[in-house]
């Protein structure tokens, strides 16, 4: 069976939330993570790009999801996504945001792949503040109705509360039929 290669290119630093979070789509994808560290010729950017490599196949190792890691340094703008692609046999790209920006590549990089910079590969898009803000809004939301129950309960009680007839208050037609039985 020919397993899916994910290609998650990496042009500056990424973090461990993002790397965890592609580590396991690629487990439920059954895709091999193909890591790859882009850097200027300068030796100065190879460090952080070191550190994603070693987080990613570190994360990939413990989870048992296949792993290569590629460190490739060329001048700036001289490669392109759709090369690395055909290069290693990749089948999709792996996109990281943040709250609105990139993760493992920059903001503007993102959004020049999502326009249609790395065809024919498939983009897999993981937003990881929606993830985050979808859990925290969801609590909220719970807490908020499971308190607005509480609170219009407690409204209603204490409502029935002021608001019951006293027997002087209540129907004089009541009170004859009450009487009348009673007298008999």
């Amino acid at each position: 069976m020919n397993q899916p290669r994910w290609l998650v290119p990496c042009t500056g630093e990424g973090n461990i939330r993002a790397v965890e979070a592609v580590v396991h789509q690629a487990r439920v994808g059954g895709a091999t993570v193909v890591a790859v560290a882009l850097s200027s010729s300068s030796l100065d950017h190879l460090s952080p790009s070191e550190d994603f490599l070693e987080c990613i196949s570190w994360s990939a190792t413990r989870a048992h999801v296949p792993v290569e890691c590629h460190v490739i340094v060329a001048r700036k703008g001289t490669l392109s996504l759709r090369m690395l692609v055909n290069e290693l046999s990749c089948r999709s790209i792996v996109l990281v945001m943040d709250a609105g920006q990139g993760v493992f590549l920059q903001t503007h990089e993102v959004r020049d792949a999502l326009l249609g910079g790395c065809s024919p590969a498939s983009l897999v898009l993981i937003r990881l503040s929606a993830a985050k803000n979808g859990v925290w809004l969801s609590r909220l939301r719970r807490h908020l109705v499971s308190w607005l129950r509480s609170w219009h309960t407690r409204r209603e009680e204490n409502g029935r509360m002021q608001h019951a007839p006293t027997p002087e208050q209540e129907c004089p037609e009541q009170r004859a039929r009450e009487q009348y039985q009673h007298e008999r």
